[in-house]
């Protein structure tokens, strides 16, 4: 049968250079399981609430009946992408931990007819921000920091975020293999 795919750009607002992703995303995919395949193309850890903000509606799970605004918040599992995301163009916000604020603008760049394609990231730039480093001030403050040896945190936050992190760094195959296990 014949479905709609989806090809979406997700980039972290408040955030420069633009730490962002190029997706390709079967139509029928619920919203809960675009919240997890925007996790893993990004490189959170999904330790935090999220919740969709698709012009007036909001959808998420677990965030109570009714967003911080006196939104009514529609359960994000009984909903699908092509349900709420009718045409090229539109923009909608992903927002993931409410309580460091990381706001995702969402893209709709291409809708094409076909089979069901395999969820895939095309391209991206950049390594999504560490987790619970405090919302894109808390990650600005960090990297200066960790780029001034000099900086009296230096040493803490470098033991902090480990071995290894590159705000420049995007690991497309790595992303990819991650999506491959991904049940969509």
């Amino acid at each position: 049968t014949l479905m709609k795919n989806y090809q979406l750009r997700i980039a972290l607002k408040e955030i420069a250079p633009d730490v962002w992703r190029r997706l390709l995303v079967p139509g029928n995919v619920t919203l809960a399981r675009l919240h997890k395949i925007f996790q893993i193309a990004m490189g959170w850890e999904n330790y935090h609430l999220y919740l969709f903000t698709i012009g007036r509606e909001c959808y998420g799970e677990g965030v109570g009946e009714w967003s911080d605004f006196g939104q009514r918040v529609d359960n994000a599992k009984r909903v699908t992408l092509e349900d709420v995301a009718a045409s090229k163009g539109l923009r909608f916000v992903y927002e993931y931990d409410m309580g460091d604020g990381w706001e995702h603008e969402v893209r709709i760049e291409a809708i094409q007819e076909g089979t069901a394609g395999k969820v895939r990231c095309l391209e991206g730039e950049r390594s999504c921000p560490p987790e619970d480093c405090g919302g894109p001030y808390g990650y600005e403050e960090l990297l200066e920091i960790i780029f001034d040896p000099k900086h009296p945190e230096y040493v803490d936050k470098r033991e902090w975020l480990g071995e290894g992190f590159n705000p420049e760094e995007f690991d497309l195959d790595r992303v990819n293999r991650q999506l491959g296990r991904l049940k969509v």
